[in-house]
């Protein structure tokens, strides 16, 4: 298992509902992939210099995660997939 930080930019249009079951899909792909989340923080709604997708605003949401080292490609690609997300950002940690 190797450690990674994730940061997804979601829709500003998503209300409370919507963001957690966003934010829940993306734990489900993680558990998915024999994954597990570390540590998560919400940093809510930030403007952005430019638009990204026609939004000048996102919700920021941060986690701390453990993922196979195999699955980090595919768990990119299904974040592509999530509904909801703007942007997304996997750094692996060497410790």
């Amino acid at each position: 298992m190797r450690k990674y930080e994730l940061t997804v930019i979601f829709a500003p249009v998503l209300r409370d509902e919507g963001l957690s079951k966003a934010v829940a899909s993306v734990e489900a792909l993680v558990k998915k992939l024999k994954g597990k989340v570390v540590d998560k923080s919400q940093e809510g709604k930030q403007s952005f210099s430019y638009p990204v997708a026609k939004y000048h605003e996102g919700i920021y949401v941060f986690w701390n995660l453990e993922l196979p080292s195999m699955v980090a490609p595919e768990f990119e690609d299904g974040l592509k997939h999530q509904k909801g997300v703007l942007r997304q950002l996997l750094v692996r940690i060497d410790k």
